[in-house]
């Protein structure tokens, strides 16, 4: 199940970096001028070109931003494969596992923990929630799923850090939201096919990066939480679609 769950994640990182890991800024904002195709405009009910030209004309200029083509080669290089931040999430995990198990230990509540959701928000950092037995999967591609949230261990719990790995691409977003507050530029880029590839992207590097931390952390690490095995672990933002990120067998 490990090396499925390794696999399935691999896969889907490939197929949104294939799309954007040869880019410069200038070829993102072509891929998003050149995709400016009809809609239909609820404002005045017709049906026109998806950005007008006053839209148009400022995506281009922004291609003459010395920060922002800066800021995009390094979120590019940042989803290379000779860059990991597991060693950090590692650290994160272990020390997560010490808060749980002290919590679990204050509040025997009895249960048994067979799922463990890493949930982030709007900031970069996830917390740990663990919950009892179920019927749980393997998911080729991210799914909400039912669980035992009846059987509560923890939920809130721990911290892990992605914030070393996201800074640019957050300064990036911050950027461009603030580029021009009468057409909001960044809500027109953020609603765009490339923008997802690059947001995923960065998702399903996490969640692999969070596979190799796991995949250095001995089920013996867990000892002071009571597992029923398998145990399932995903990702999630919070209120989203879930992914597997391990398996302990």
């Amino acid at each position: 199940m490990k090396e499925k769950v390794r696999i399935n994640l691999k896969n889907i990182f490939n197929r949104h970096f294939e799309q954007i890991k040869n880019t410069t800024f200038s070829d993102f904002i072509d891929r998003i001028l050149g995709n400016n195709s009809e809609a239909y405009n609820l404002n005045s009910g017709t049906m026109g070109n998806l950005y007008d030209d006053e839209e148009l004309s400022k995506l281009k200029n922004l291609k003459q931003s010395k920060k922002l083509n800066e800021l995009y080669d390094s979120v590019i290089g940042k989803l290379n494969p000779e860059y990991t931040a597991s060693e950090n999430f590692k650290i994160g995990i272990l020390n997560s596992l010490e808060i749980i198990k002290n919590k679990i230990n204050i509040e025997k509540k009895g249960f048994e923990n067979q799922i463990i959701f890493i949930e982030y928000d709007y900031d970069p950092f996830a917390c740990f929630c663990g919950f009892g037995p179920g019927n749980y999967p393997i998911l080729e591609e991210p799914k909400y799923i039912d669980f035992n949230y009846s059987e509560e261990l923890f939920n809130g719990a721990g911290e892990i850090s992605y914030a070393e790995f996201w800074k640019e691409k957050i300064e990036f977003d911050e950027m461009l939201s603030e580029m021009d507050e009468d057409i909001e530029l960044g809500d027109l880029i953020f609603n765009t096919e490339i923008y997802d590839h690059l947001k995923s992207a960065y998702k399903f590097k996490t969640d692999l990066m969070l596979f190799e931390a796991f995949d250095q952390i001995s089920l013996d690490c867990f000892k002071g939480v009571p597992i029923k095995l398998p145990l399932f672990i995903y990702s999630n933002e919070h209120d989203c679609e879930v992914m597997n990120v391990y398996v302990y067998e």
